[in-house]
């Protein structure tokens, strides 16, 4: 009998577990593309464009996308230069309702979808040369630490292709 208790304590344990963990991680389907024709090594120096007014992104998490690409491109010889840049980064933000269905047919969750893309463009032309975007589940209630561990992985896993290799 104090087995049976066991057991099906245990297999409890593992259904709340199974049923109360994300279906997909916290970021996911990260991508990113370029122009194979431009000189990336003569990229040094870049400079913000401002996040849309309508962007779905608070001032702090706008100071931490900042935050974390200046370190990012500061580690890799490139750096913020507002009077020299050779490429502008003009960050845009989403954030959308979904529903999660891996649960089964008659179990389904709500939860908020972030976007981050972040676009290099040319100062003059304002061409684009290289994108990178990554999508995020965005949890309320996230503690400030949490979001920037978030957005850290964010901007990480869309900058982990640039500067892309030389042919």
């Amino acid at each position: 009998m104090k087995h049976l208790r066991l057991l099906a304590l245990c297999a409890l344990t593992t259904g709340l577990l199974y049923h109360c963990a994300p279906s997909k991680p916290l970021i996911y389907d990260t991508t990113y593309d370029y122009d194979i024709r431009a000189d990336f090594k003569t990229m040094r120096h870049y400079a913000w464009l401002p996040f849309p007014v309508t962007a779905a992104i608070t001032p702090l998490n706008v100071d931490r996308v900042k935050y974390f690409v200046d370190i990012t491109l500061s580690s890799r010889g490139i750096t913020e230069s507002q009077s020299r840049a050779d490429f502008l980064i003009d960050p845009m933000v989403d954030s959308m309702s979904q529903i999660d269905s891996t649960g089964g047919p008659a179990e389904y969750g709500l939860y908020r979808e972030g976007t981050l893309s972040l676009n290099f463009l040319l100062p003059a032309s304002r061409q684009v040369v290289w994108w990178g975007v990554t999508h995020a589940r965005v949890n309320p209630g996230l503690s400030p630490q949490e979001k920037d561990d978030l957005i850290k992985d964010a901007v990480d896993d869309i900058l982990k292709n640039f500067p892309p290799p030389q042919n």
